[in-house]
């Protein structure tokens, strides 16, 4: 909320234009989704302004929804790479069971 609401008020349309929303105020408040530590703080965020009557409830449950979805995203990125990972390490235990048992079939063989 603008620290200077109060003396806006006595003012008309200032006060309410004072504590309105614009894409300017969103987005110094939100700064970029990067961790899920920025989806928390934006999830408080929006707690507040719907809370402060700065947003209406449908406004407040799309914001919430879209940082639901995003989470669950980061979280589907994650688990591929972890995936990915795993597979990966897979690989490269097959191999040495490989050529374990190869060394082993050649010492057989001598």
């Amino acid at each position: 909320m603008d620290p200077n609401f109060g003396k806006y008020a006595s003012q008309g349309g200032k006060a309410k234009s004072a504590r309105s929303l614009n894409v300017e105020k969103v987005e110094a408040a939100f700064g970029p989704l990067v961790t899920p530590e920025d989806a928390k703080s934006r999830l408080a965020t929006i707690s507040v302004w719907a809370v402060a009557g700065m947003v209406p409830g449908t406004v407040a449950n799309a914001a919430v929804r879209a940082v639901e979805v995003w989470l669950k995203c980061d979280e589907a990125a994650a688990d591929r790479e972890r995936l990915k990972q795993a597979e990966k390490r897979i690989s490269e235990l097959e191999a040495e069971v490989a050529d374990a048992r190869q060394g082993r079939h050649r010492m057989e063989v001598v």
